[in-house]
């Protein structure tokens, strides 16, 4: 709880941040994810479940859930679709796309229900 909230203050201050910037060119998207990974049949957080973040060529980003299933990254700005897979053993893979929009922070919150192997 304490890491959420913690999290939440660290990016409503870059929002003002960004929102006091003089620099007029701003204009792609910072975009904020988070979610849970859990169980699909026992409903259960699932630690440690990797996160990875791609464009169309590579993985950019890797993070893990923490032992409550909670998860967040920032891939940063310039991306208007990108792909985010969840993979743990013992459970079979899953992605989700996004795209981003056009405000110049967005928060998406994106849930993984992982199906047991």
């Amino acid at each position: 709880m304490i890491k959420k909230l913690l999290f939440i203050l660290f990016i409503s201050l870059c929002y003002f941040l960004f929102l006091s910037c003089e620099e007029k060119s701003l204009v792609d998207p910072v975009i904020v994810i988070s979610g849970l990974v859990t169980d699909s049949v026992t409903g259960l957080p699932v630690d440690s479940a990797k996160l990875c973040y791609e464009d169309s060529v590579q993985c950019l980003i890797n993070v893990y859930s923490d032992s409550s299933g909670y998860y967040h990254f920032s891939p940063g700005w310039g991306y208007t679709e990108f792909i985010i897979y969840c993979i743990k053993e013992g459970y079979y893979p899953e992605s989700k796309t996004l795209r981003s929009t056009k405000f110049k922070i967005a928060f998406e919150n994106i849930d993984f229900k992982l199906k047991p192997k």
